[in-house]
């Protein structure tokens, strides 16, 4: 993620994660968390991190110009991160 004015860009995504599944895609920026701006990463980690897993969060993203809001199913964090083998 980079921040930019008016959110942030997605940089690359996890293969198989939250936001692969949800379709979106490198370049998008994130403007808003739930109708929540986001202002940086800070922001925007505070609003995802506040849902349990398996939450949904809607996302709204600006894609080639074109405002979209796009619903993603939240993960557990410490369990898809987790190193393998446990």
């Amino acid at each position: 993620m980079i921040p930019r004015a008016g959110g942030i860009a997605i940089q690359g995504l996890t293969p198989g994660g939250p936001a692969t599944r949800a379709n979106l895609l490198p370049k998008d920026i994130i403007t808003h968390v739930n109708a929540v701006p986001v202002m940086g990463l800070e922001t925007y980690y505070r609003q995802l991190w506040k849902h349990a897993p398996g939450s949904e969060i809607r996302l709204t993203i600006l894609r080639a110009g074109e405002r979209r809001v796009v619903p993603v199913r939240s993960a557990d964090r410490d369990r898809f991160f987790a190193p393998s083998g446990e």
